[in-house]
Formats: structure tokens, sequence, C-alpha cells
């Protein structure tokens, strides 16, 4: 359903990087079906790390949006972790390894930062405010604010 919302705004490049992104998965999934599956698990990894993060730090992501927002954010964040667990459990039970999950860690790694900061610019671009230096100030503090919140996330899980 967002897919259309973000069509009928003329979101068109977006649409096709949505494709790409599906042949590349089923391209994967048709040669290389473990693969594809360790780098799903590793996506699911990293999105449910974000999503465990903006639920320990509501206060300090959430505050400046607007209710129905914050709401969804909650509600995509813990199905994010649900699916971390689904995916992992499909892993296990394909006799999946350690190396190649760590192989699809190194794809993800450098792809899936890449991918979202394109997706930002195209964003950004869409609304006329590519070159908005005021926005990407306020962008740049909010990421660097949510990484603080992950990294203290991670101490706690290392030590725990």
């Amino acid at each position: 359903a967002h897919l259309k919302l973000v069509a009928d705004q003329f979101f068109t490049m977006l649409m096709r990087m949505n494709r790409w992104e599906r042949g590349v998965m089923r391209w994967f999934a048709k040669t290389l079906p473990r693969y594809a599956l360790a780098l799903t698990l590793t996506i699911e990894h990293v999105t449910a790390i974000f999503a465990a993060m903006l639920l320990s730090n509501q206060a300090r992501l959430c505050e400046s949006m607007h209710t129905d927002y914050r709401l969804l954010w909650r509600w995509h964040a813990v199905e994010e972790i649900e699916h971390k667990a689904v995916a992992f459990d499909v892993y296990e039970q394909t006799g999946g390894g350690v190396g190649l999950r760590r192989l699809a860690a190194m794809q993800v790694a450098i792809f899936f930062p890449a991918i979202l900061f394109l997706r930002h610019g195209l964003l950004l671009a869409k609304d006329g405010v590519l070159f908005d230096f005021a926005q990407w100030r306020r962008g740049c503090v909010f990421f660097w604010a949510a990484m603080a919140c992950c990294e203290k996330s991670w101490e706690r899980t290392a030590v725990a």
C-alpha cells in the first residue's frame, strides 16, 4: 500500500530501485538459496538492532514526531524484532552456517548503508531540499544521536 502511495507521488526512481532489488534477491534465491536466506537474516538482524534501539530510546528519537508516526514506528520496530527471530530460526533449521552469515554480513555492511543513503537522497531531491544544508544538518544530528543510542545498546548487550 505504501509503495502505491509513493508511486502516486511520482517517486518513480524509488519504484525502479525496488524492482531492481527484488530482482537481485530473486536471482540469489534461485541460484544461491541459502545465501539469499543468509542475506535476509542479516538484513533482519540489522533492522532489529535499530528497532531495539528505537524502542529503548523513544523519548530521544521520537519526541519530534507526530503522534501517528510515533505509533507507527513503535509498531514497526516490534515487527522487525519478530522478523529477526523467524529468519534466524529458518536459517538454522536449513543447516546454514556461520561462514555464510559472515559473508552476507560483509555484503550487507557495504550495500545496506549505501542504498539507504541513495534512497534518502532521492527523497530529499523529490522534496526539493537535496541542497538544503540545514536539512542535512538536522538529519546528521538525528543519525549521530541514533548511532550513540545503538552504541549504548551494544555495550549493554555485550556486558549482559
